[in-house]
This record gives C-alpha cells, sequence and structure tokens, in this order.
C-alpha cells in the first residue's frame, strides 16, 4: 500500500471537494494539498505519523479535520490560511509545534493543544482573529504568544472549571489574577460564553457593562 504521498501530489485541485486517505498511509508531504481551495472534507488513517509543512495550506472552505491520535509531527505552517477551519485537536503525540502552524485561520475559534508542551511559538496562531477557546495546559498564561491567546485560554479555564474540572491550586490563582486584572477586556467574550460570566460571578469578579 501507499506508505507516503509526494511534495505537491494534489497542489491546487480546485476539483478536490472530499478526500479519504488510504489505511497504512504514514506521510503527507509538503504542500501536498496546498491551495485546494474546494476541499471541504478528508478523512486521514489512524497510521498517520507527519503532516509536512504548508500540507493543507489555502484549503480554505476545510471546515474541520480531525487529527489521528498517532500524529507525531505537524510541519510549519501546516494549516495557514485555512479560513473557514473553526475547531482542531492536536493530539498529545505531537511533540513540538512549529511556528505559523494556524496563521490566518480566521475562523479558528477552539483550539486544543498537547498538555506536555511548555512553551508555544511565537506566531502559532497569527492573526486568529475568532480565537476564543485556547487549551493549553502546560504552558504558563506568561508563556501564551499574545493577548488573544491569553483571553482565549482564560474561557477554557472558565468552562471547564464551571463543568466541574479542577486545576492545580497554583494554576488556578493564575487564571483567577489575570481575569481580575482582564475584567474589561474580558466582558465582551463573556457576553458570547456564559461559562466565563458564571465564573467570573462565583468568583465576585464584576463584569463591566
Amino acid at each position: 500500500g501507499i506508505i507516503g504521498l509526494s511534495t505537491g501530489l494534489f497542489s491546487s485541485c480546485h476539483g478536490l471537494i472530499g478526500v479519504t486517505l488510504p489505511k497504512g498511509l504514514k506521510k503527507i508531504g509538503m504542500e501536498a494539498f496546498g491551495g485546494c481551495s474546494n476541499l471541504t472534507e478528508i478523512s486521514l488513517p489512524e497510521e498517520l505519523e507527519e503532516i509536512g509543512p504548508v500540507a493543507f495550506s489555502n484549503c480554505i472552505r476545510l471546515a474541520r479535520i480531525t487529527l489521528p491520535e498517532g500524529l507525531k509531527k505537524l510541519g510549519l505552517g501546516a494549516f495557514g490560511h485555512c479560513k473557514a477551519l473553526r475547531e482542531i485537536t492536536v493530539p498529545e503525540g505531537v511533540a513540538q509545534l512549529e511556528h505559523e502552524l494556524f496563521n490566518e485561520c480566521a475562523a479558528l475559534e477552539r483550539v486544543r493543544l498537547p498538555s506536555h508542551l511548555t512553551q508555544l511559538p511565537e506566531h502559532l496562531l497569527l492573526r486568529c482573529e475568532a480565537l476564543a477557546d485556547l487549551q493549553a495546559d502546560g504552558v504558563p498564561l506568561s508563556g501564551l504568544p499574545d493577548s488573544r491567546c491569553k483571553r482565549a485560554a482564560a474561557v477554557n479555564f472558565a468552562r471547564r472549571t464551571v463543568e466541574g474540572e479542577t486545576f492545580p491550586e497554583d494554576r488556578r490563582a493564575e487564571f483567577i489574577k489575570y481575569i481580575r486584572s482582564q475584567k474589561k477586556k474580558l466582558a465582551p467574550l463573556a457576553t458570547n460564553h456564559p461559562e466565563l460570566r458564571q465564573f467570573m460571578a462565583a468568583e465576585h469578579i464584576e463584569i463591566p457593562e
């Protein structure tokens, strides 16, 4: 069977709408699906271990993709400019994240990253204007790349706390201190995310009108 897709194999195939990749495939090469502007669905096999640089870059209609648990490596800018992508979970097996992985994913709201990561590349989520819920449990709040990421991490923390999850005391204290200090900037998010509003009320943090 096929174990790898070569560089640029389906690059700019505008007629490609849905793809199911074969079982046993281990690697998707650089820019393999880059610029497939009408690709809306792709099914990845469980055996996949590596997605190359800019492999799905500019797949502007790709709204969702499930990365297999066995994935180990994601290349530079692999999902850059995927303007319709709304959420993504990066599996725990991915050892590190490259720059611009989700660069300019304008619709990306929810991102879940491996809990073992202690730092993130500066431009991981560059110009992801819709980002509202970021899970990066191993990264200190101060180590997140920018203020949008910090606010999205605060929403994630509040939502999971309200849902009954418990956090280490130092992590909890870090978030409460941040939410208190940023309550004005968090107010618009509290409107759209009732869990954040509920958490702030429970902690007696007044939400500015």
